[in-house]
């Protein structure tokens, strides 16, 4: 028997047969020939239906490859090789082989030459020998591994394994082992045929407290896998005590870890309770059961106890208290009794974590004079549901030093429930403080109100609201339910400091950062977002979801500081608006201020545009020694909204408020490189509809990066209040063009951009526009200008709209061969002379001469009849005259 393809043979090991229930296989592989185990294709081989490209055939007087090529079936089109007798072997023609993937298998089952008799299977089959598949069983085991969970001391649990036959024949289980004694088994022995299953029960029953492991080993004939395993993992412990606190009281426990939670008077108290749980192994819940009415007050005289051993620590458990059930945008209805007042405490923390995996929630903690609560030592603990800093109403300030300490990795502050929100106000210093060195991360701050009482709309100011100062944090998150409100803070978020060392990944997102709960009033920090010397922090993100509203503050919305602040990203924020993103919140001075920080992104993608509008200076401010801030594709409109006289821009490369002039060639160095903005620049609508934008960027090559993204933007009406030449900013993201270096040297460039319906402009509109280099940076906005239409009338075009004032534009393309366009704005009606000079400045033609009407012209001049160099054109229209040149290159 010999396989046969178009490019090569590959005889079969042995002389073959195919037995009942047989099949041969081909395998193909992603390359060359292995004909000791599976037949492998060439990778350069394409299996098809059409071309029947591969056959079986057999006879036992081949003696060479090349012998074979006069009785191989090539394919199924005329090449005179498909007349070989079918009784000499047995092969495809026509469309009966499937189409074949690399790494998958063609089975032919031996009963006859129709399509029904092929199949293509995903992966090699098992059970091959020399190229034919004889029958064998396959087993299956499901789950591959079982998990008891925690038992108590003296019980058992049953889980089931389910094992199956997905072979050919049948599968005998010889045997299952057990490595452990404490997992037993049901059956250890049992036959199956195929297609069937059968489950096996595995009891765990431990004999001593602690954690078990073991491994189930199977043991069949299945050719392949005849010994499969399965883990298994279990602990046990011992009951718990309970431990409820019934009083008041300060007074220890009289003997921790017999199971009783007493004091010596026959009371509990929390720092008795404290102790029977450390004492005790495992974890443990204190709950309360206080007599009497109202709101209970716990004052201890010194130091609690830290906690060294898991335990949940549940103030809901009090009668009359209640956790907090209304949605975040809502407030709070959480009603909670159990006060624990630190004025008597020392100089010390409320709560000391040092286990982790334990809860704190339900509690009020106020007035100590460290940390409300802090996590030392072990991570995974939970806070929720708690007052930090506040009175028991949730409507004062009772401050802490800070509310929250977290000194470990993966606690998470809050939840996504509305019963896990905590109210962390009033505090002295942070409301949340992430610190530690910078292998401790992971933390999760979700669903909490930072600096506003329990109504979300008061102010109950912390210093800051969260400080990071580790890496890989997360504040906030994708869901509704998952925003922080931070607000009324000094500083709603400082991620970094310039004293410590370098932290970077930690992501804020979905959080209302200087508003109320619902987004829609000011309720302001002085700073929104800190970043200090601090790297690849991302603010946002793509998707609604992930949107930050940065808005009210009394300062800055975002600050990015400090030569080590790089790579951040400010992607998908609404900054200076609400909730809406369509009134005005604005942030006091800037939206966004870069101050000697480089190598960061505002938006990017349109999917990463950031909203930023309102604000009272500048909606994006670049200062010190900062280059390659992207600012890309963002809605920027309506900003310096501030004091009167108060000047500011919607990209600022200075200080001053006051859009800069390009300098030639854009030699001058400062933020951002001080990046020319476009300018010639000329909107037209022609007359299929199209907007055409016609620009050039001064920028040479040895002071920018290339290419340049340049980026177009509608300007709104406001931010140009008295017309041409005044401030602009860009509210709608047009589109972009790559500048590149080819680009450079022709002068003017040329776009359509399409349907300008499509585009939303319409005829005196508004159109600013940025250049962005190679290396992120991005100029402030061009000088706005309006949209004209172009009526063609000979060779000269007119505008509908008439310029300020007498301007003679650079012809585009320049250089050029032969042709090139020139254009002139007329303010009024004007005897008009355009007129070609040489370089020794006589006179070649005057192209138009005569009176013209106000409004924007353009005029094709042909210089076919001239030899290549450089021409002047002067326009004289009423008292104005200007002289431009241009380069002809034959």
């Amino acid at each position: 028997w010999w396989f046969c393809n178009r490019l090569s043979y590959t005889q079969l090991p042995t002389g073959v047969t195919i037995p009942a229930g047989g099949i041969i296989v081909i395998h193909v592989g992603s390359s060359g020939t292995n004909t000791s185990t599976d037949i492998f294709l060439s990778s350069m081989v394409s299996l098809n239906t059409s071309a029947s490209d591969i056959s079986f055939y057999f006879n036992s007087t081949f003696t060479s490859s090349s012998s074979i090529r006069d009785f191989v079936q090539w394919g199924s089109g005329g090449n005179g090789r498909e007349s070989v007798a079918a009784s000499a072997g047995i092969w495809t023609a026509g469309d009966f082989i499937p189409n074949v993937a690399e790494g998958h298998s063609i089975e032919y089952d031996g009963d006859g030459n129709s399509s029904s008799d092929w199949s293509d299977q995903p992966e090699p089959t098992i059970g091959q020998e020399n190229g034919v598949l004889t029958p064998a069983p396959s087993i299956s085991i499901q789950p591959d591994s079982l998990d008891y969970g925690d038992l108590i001391l003296g019980s058992s649990s049953d889980l089931n394994i389910t094992v199956s036959n997905i072979g050919d024949s049948t599968l005998t289980v010889s045997d299952i082992n057990s490595s452990s004694a404490a997992f037993t088994l049901s059956d250890t022995s049992f036959s199956l045929q195929p297609d069937s299953s059968m489950q096996v029960k595995a009891t765990f029953t431990p004999d001593s407290v602690g954690q078990f492991t073991g491994t189930l080993t199977i043991f069949s004939n299945d050719p392949v896998d005849s010994t499969v395993s399965v883990s298994l993992t279990g602990t046990a412990s011992v009951p718990q005590p309970s431990i409820i606190v019934t009083s008041k009281g300060d007074g220890g426990d009289s003997s921790p870890g017999d199971g009783v939670c007493e004091d010596g008077t026959g009371d509990c108290t929390l720092r008795a309770a404290i102790e029977e749980a450390n004492a005790f192994a495992g974890k443990d819940t204190i709950s309360f059961a206080i007599p009497g009415a109202g709101v209970h007050t716990i004052q201890p005289s010194f130091a609690l106890p830290t906690i060294t051993d898991s335990v949940v620590i549940d103030g809901y458990t009090q009668l009359g208290a209640s956790p907090n059930t209304y949605p975040i945008a809502s407030g709070s209805n959480a009603v909670l009794k159990i006060e624990i007042d630190g004025t008597n405490a020392g100089d010390t923390d409320g709560f000391t974590i040092g286990a982790g995996n334990s809860t704190i929630k339900g509690l009020v903690i106020n007035r100590f004079s460290g940390n409300g609560i802090v996590m030392i030592t072990n991570g995974g603990n939970r806070i929720e549901g708690n007052f930090l800093g506040t009175d028991v109403s949730g409507t004062a300030a009772l401050g802490n030093g800070n509310g929250v300490g977290l000194l470990s990795s993966n606690n998470i502050i809050g939840g996504t429930t509305p019963e896990t929100r905590n109210v962390i106000s009033g505090n002295f210093g942070e409301g949340v403080s992430i610190a530690g060195d910078d292998t401790l991360g992971g933390n999760l701050v979700q669903g909490n109100y930072i600096g506003t009482d329990l109504t979300g709309t008061g102010r109950l100011n912390n210093t800051t609201g969260v400080l990071v100062l580790t890496s890989n944090n997360t504040i906030g998150g994708m869901t509704e339910a998952a925003r922080n409100v931070i607000s009324t803070n000094l500083t709603g978020i400082s991620i970094g400091s310039p004293d410590l060392p370098i932290v970077w990944g930690n992501l804020v997102e979905g959080n209302f950062i200087g508003t109320n709960a619902a987004g829609t009033a000011e309720l302001g920090n002085d700073i929104g977002i800190i970043i200090a010397n601090a790297r690849d922090n991302i603010l946002g993100g793509t998707t609604e979801g992930a949107r930050n509203i940065i808005s009210g503050n009394f300062d800055i919305g975002i600050l990015i500081d400090g030569a080590e602040a790089t790579g951040n990203l400010l992607q998908g924020n609404y900054i200076g608006t609400d909730v809406t993103g369509t009134v005005a919140l604005g942030n006091g001075i800037s939206g966004v201020i870069f101050q000697s920080a480089s190598g960061n992104t505002v938006g990017g993608s349109t999917e990463a545009a950031n909203l930023i509008a309102f604000n009272g200076d500048d909606g994006v401010e670049v200062i010190g020694v900062s280059a390659g801030n992207a600012i890309l594709s963002n809605s920027i409109f309506s900003n310096n909204q501030g004091f009167p006289g108060q000047t500011g821009l919607g990209i600022d490369l200075h200080p001053d408020g006051i859009r800069q002039a390009n300098d030639p060639g854009d030699a001058d160095t400062g933020p951002n490189n001080l990046q020319n903005y476009p300018d010639d620049l000329v909107y037209e609508i022609d007359g299929n509809g199209d907007l055409m934008i016609d620009y050039r960027v001064d920028s040479d090559p040895s002071n920018s990066a290339y290419p340049l993204t340049v980026q177009f933007f509608e300007s709104f009406p406001v931010d140009i209040p008295s017309g041409i030449g005044d401030q602009g900013e860009g509210k709608f993201f047009l589109g972009e063009d790559v500048y590149a270096l080819t680009d450079f040297n022709t002068g003017i460039k040329t776009v359509n951009f399409g349907n300008a319906v499509g585009l939303g402009i319409t005829l005196g509109d508004f159109i600013v526009a940025t250049a962005t280099d190679s290396n992120g940076n991005t100029s402030e906005f061009s000088f706005p200008d309006t949209v004209d239409t172009t009526v063609v009338i000979g060779i000269t075009s007119e505008s509908v709209i008439i310029p300020e004032n007498y301007s003679l534009l650079q012809n585009f393309p320049n250089p050029f061969n032969p042709v090139t366009t020139i254009r002139f704005g007329l303010p009024k009606e004007s005897k008009v002379n355009l007129s070609i000079y040489n370089i020794l400045g006589e006179k070649l033609e005057s192209i138009i001469l005569g009176q013209k009407p106000a409004g924007y012209h353009k005029v094709i001049w042909n210089a076919s009849n001239v030899s290549s160099g450089i021409y002047f054109y002067r326009l004289e229209a009423g008292d104005f005259v200007q002289t431009r040149k241009m380069v002809l290159l034959k």
